[in-house]
């Protein structure tokens, strides 16, 4: 029965288990600037899919995973900044407005893999280049750590130093400041100076790149490791 139990729960399990939770990291972070801004963003799904769906089709076209990844990222942002003109100019209920962009990505997702790629579902192609793993060869005579550690996609290290960097960007620096300050007492950060409007639609912008980026791991760097 030990046996049996050892052979299920390695270190092989831990890595196994963090790589199907990366996704969710990303789009937890995604959620969580513009939380910061007293913004649900019910939109983080469309988000990623949009990501996902753009970041593959960018590394299929070019043969670059970097630039499959930044063009995520930059979809994933014009999303984020429909809700934000949506939610912050026109005052539009943005849970209502979260749905609607989920609903809206599926449907276009779905239109352009016909378009693009003449398919319904999915898509799978060897030209479509993934996020690369990133391989210590000083860690291959340390059999924990080589197992543990090595051979993890590049985003798979980024959202360990990212969940670190927003720690420290939202309670240790001016910027981050004035995100709470605008979350959670508006009018006393209006009467600071503090820029309300300019600051959420930051806080929307970033989220989109994040969301975009977690799309592009999703679809490069956990899908195609499957």
């Amino acid at each position: 029965m030990s046996e049996n139990v050892g052979k299920i729960f390695n270190l092989s399990l831990i890595y196994a288990t963090f790589r199907a939770s990366t996704p969710i990291i990303y789009a937890a972070l995604c959620a969580a600037i513009t939380q910061q801004a007293n913004i649900l963003n019910i939109g983080t799904e469309g988000i990623m899919l949009v990501g996902a769906f753009t970041a593959v089709a960018i590394s299929y076209f070019t043969g670059s995973w970097i630039l499959g990844v930044l063009a995520a990222m930059l979809g994933g942002a014009m999303i984020a900044m429909i809700m934000a003109v949506s939610h912050i100019k026109y005052n539009s209920e943005i849970c209502a407005i979260g749905m609607g962009i989920n609903l809206l990505a599926i449907a276009l997702t779905k239109f352009m893999l016909q378009v693009f790629f003449h398919t319904s579902g999915s898509f799978s192609n060897p030209a479509i280049v993934a996020i690369p793993k990133l391989h210590f060869s000083f860690l291959e005579n340390v059999p924990f750590l080589n197992t543990l550690l090595n051979d993890w996609r590049f985003t798979e290290w980024f959202v360990i130093v990212f969940i670190l960097l927003l720690q420290f960007i939202f309670y240790k620096t001016v910027w981050g400041l004035r995100l709470r300050a605008v979350g959670q007492f508006p009018m006393a950060a209006q009467t600071a100076g503090i820029q309300a409007n300019a600051v959420k639609y930051q806080a929307m912008l970033i989220s989109g790149l994040i969301g975009g980026l977690a799309g592009a791991h999703l679809s490069l760097g956990y899908v195609l490791n499957l």
